[in-house]
């Protein structure tokens, strides 16, 4: 099911047809809106074996389809990363793979997942497969963190990106994987655009409950005086690998909150300009998370 970026698609249907797909492409956009799902969905187009399907998209039924459904197709490779980083190791066994010859297709079909994830020593062996790629190969890098992938890297790619999805098409994509309209109104709200989200919750129940918990928090803390605020920023950078989703959801909530008053006094616009800064600073930098946040929360002005 692809949501949210058919033109994506339409243009790399249209060069894997007539063959001229570059050797490296970079899928750039937020997580979870759907890049792996086209990665994969491009591979099961350029490996299908039914010559004669119908319609845009691969046939899902033959060998080759499911054997990349599930990621164990002879000439793909998926690299994903291991323990928070993507090691040379991982890159030198994938140069290593895609340098062999095609075994059923007709090219070979390399995936990095979190491609930003890469060490420097990751990303500088990955530049010599960039500049001269061996055999026929197609070399896909995702990422929702581009600008910390080596410009050396990002100008040897094809860049395509990626952006949220309407909530008209995720309530649709809901309803027609089954929810009722109230619940499908109510996932689309929390999914904050991205469709892999969206599926997450109406998969699992126990998810979208705490992105409920998440948003409720968030109400509170606005109104909150500055002790409870630090202790929240205390709560939320003590389990790292939730802030950034956490700070998605007070990016999504504050914009809806200036929407609903578009009069809102030029203070409150400055605070979603301050929050949008510390996000990316913490998304792209070093920065210390619990220093950046308490910060923002002396300047929070809503």
């Amino acid at each position: 099911m692809l949501i949210g970026f058919q033109k994506q698609w339409q243009i790399l249907k249209k060069m894997a047809d007539m063959e001229k797909l570059p050797h490296a492409l970079l899928f750039s956009g937020p997580d979870k809106v759907g890049k792996k799902t086209l990665a994969l969905e491009l591979a099961k187009f350029i490996f299908c074996q039914e010559k004669n399907r119908s319609g845009d998209l691969a046939c899902g039924k033959c060998r080759a389809c499911l054997d990349v459904e599930k990621k164990i197709h002879p000439d793909l490779a998926m690299i994903l990363p291991e323990e928070g980083s993507i090691k040379i190791a991982q890159i030198r066994d994938l140069e290593w793979r895609l340098s062999l010859k095609p075994y059923s297709a007709k090219i070979k079909v390399g995936i990095i997942d979190d491609a930003h994830l890469m060490l420097p020593e990751a990303q500088n062996s990955l530049l010599k497969t960039l500049e001269e790629p061996k055999g026929k190969t197609l070399l896909i890098l995702i990422s929702s963190n581009p600008q910390m992938l080596l410009k050396t890297i990002s100008s040897r790619v094809q860049t395509m990106k990626f952006f949220l999805a309407s909530d008209t098409e995720i309530k649709e994509m809901l309803i027609n994987l089954g929810a009722d309209k109230t619940k499908a109104e109510k996932i689309t709200k929390l999914s904050l655009g991205r469709p892999g989200q969206a599926i997450d919750f109406l998969k699992d129940p126990e998810k979208f409950s705490v992105r409920e918990k998440i948003l409720a928090d968030i109400e509170k803390i606005i109104k909150a005086k500055i002790p409870e605020k630090f202790s929240y920023v205390k709560k939320i950078t003590d389990i790292p690998e939730s802030t950034n989703e956490i700070l998605d959801l007070w990016e999504r909530q504050l914009r809806d909150m200036l929407i609903a008053n578009p009069k809102a006094p030029a203070s409150f616009v400055q605070s979603i300009k301050n929050l949008e800064e510390t996000v990316y600073l913490i998304k792209t930098t070093n920065v210390n998370q619990r220093l950046a946040l308490e910060n923002l929360m002396l300047n929070l002005n809503i």
